[in-house]
C-alpha cells in the first residue's frame, strides 16, 4: 500500500490520500474559526466512518499531517487538538494506527527555524490517550 486511492475511470491518474487531506487542511486557513470548531472533529469521524479512504491509506495521511502542523500554527491554533481528537486517536482505537506509524520531525531534514509546539500538542494528547483509555502506566509509556 502507498496511500494511493483508487478512482472510477481514471486509469491513469494516481491520487494519493495524504495528497487529498494536505490539500483539505490548506483550505481551512480560510473557514470561519468558531464553525471549524463546532464541525471539524464531526466531519474527519463521518469521513473516517465513510471508508472512502483505506485503512492503510490513513496511515500515510498521519505520518504527513503530524509534520505538517508547523504551516498551520498562528491560523489555526487548534488543529492539532482537533486533528488528534478526531483522527489520530480514533485510528489508534480501531487499532488501524500505532505508535510506529507515526512520523515526527528529524532535524536533518530541516536546515531552517522549526517550530514543534503543534508536534509536542499532539504527542502529549496521545500520552494522555494512552494513560487514560489504553490504561498503561508512566513506566510503559517512558519506554
Amino acid at each position: 500500500m502507498n496511500g494511493q486511492l483508487e478512482q472510477e475511470g481514471s486509469a491513469g491518474k494516481k491520487v494519493r490520500a495524504d495528497d487529498v487531506f494536505s490539500a483539505f487542511i490548506s483550505k481551512l486557513i480560510d473557514m470561519d474559526q468558531r464553525s471549524l470548531e463546532e464541525h471539524f472533529v464531526p466531519f474527519l469521524a463521518a469521513w473516517l466512518k465513510s471508508r472512502c479512504i483505506q485503512n492503510e491509506s490513513w496511515k500515510f495521511v498521519v505520518k504527513r499531517v503530524i509534520p505538517e502542523l508547523e504551516n498551520y500554527s498562528s491560523d489555526l491554533p487548534k488543529l492539532p487538538v482537533w486533528i488528534s481528537h478526531g483522527l489520530i486517536i480514533p485510528l489508534f482505537r480501531q487499532n488501524i494506527l500505532t505508535i510506529g506509524d507515526l512520523a515526527w520531525y528529524v532535524e536533518e531534514e530541516k536546515e531552517e527555524l522549526y517550530d514543534v509546539t503543534n508536534q509536542f500538542k499532539v504527542a502529549a494528547l496521545l500520552l494522555t490517550f494512552m494513560a487514560t483509555e489504553c490504561n498503561m502506566s508512566v513506566e510503559s509509556l517512558k519506554s
